[in-house]
Formats: structure tokens, C-alpha cells, sequence
């Protein structure tokens, strides 16, 4: 049986109050946290409303080098966004 770190931190996936927070909901609350709309951070990193929603609804995964991009134009450091 092949563990996933979801199933290590999560035995019971039926409980509905185990959950593990995704990447792309950790730059939304980066991003809520210090106020700025989709648009608004989409202008700081110079790309479109709709990528960033990308991001932030797991339709796509930013590479590391772009997760940086993120995390500075949000004024935070990767470890915090992230975490």
C-alpha cells in the first residue's frame, strides 16, 4: 500500500475535519492576508487574473522558481507562504 502524506496525516480520510491545507489555498490566505485581490496580486507579479486563480484553485501548480515570484511579490518568503 503506497502512503501519501495525506493518508499519514490523515488515516481516517472519511473525517470530514482532517484536512490538509493545499498549496494553491496557502497563497490564497498569503495573498487575503495582506489584503489584495486576484487582480491586484496578478499586477504585482505582471501576469493575468486568471492564471493566478489558476494557482490558487489547483487547476495548475506554480514551478519553484515561480512560487519565489509569488512569495516576493506578496512580501512574504516561501517558508511562510507555504507553510
Amino acid at each position: 500500500m503506497i502512503k501519501t502524506v495525506r493518508s499519514l496525516l490523515c488515516p481516517n480520510l472519511r473525517d470530514r475535519k482532517c484536512k490538509v491545507m493545499t498549496d494553491g489555498e496557502k497563497i490564497a490566505r498569503a495573498r487575503e492576508a495582506k489584503g489584495l485581490s486576484l487582480r491586484d496580486a496578478a499586477k504585482r507579479l505582471g501576469i493575468s487574473r486568471q492564471c493566478w486563480h489558476q494557482w490558487e484553485s489547483g487547476y495548475r501548480t506554480p514551478t519553484l522558481k515561480t512560487a519565489h515570484r509569488i512569495a516576493d511579490a506578496l512580501d512574504t518568503s516561501l517558508s511562510e507562504m507555504l507553510r
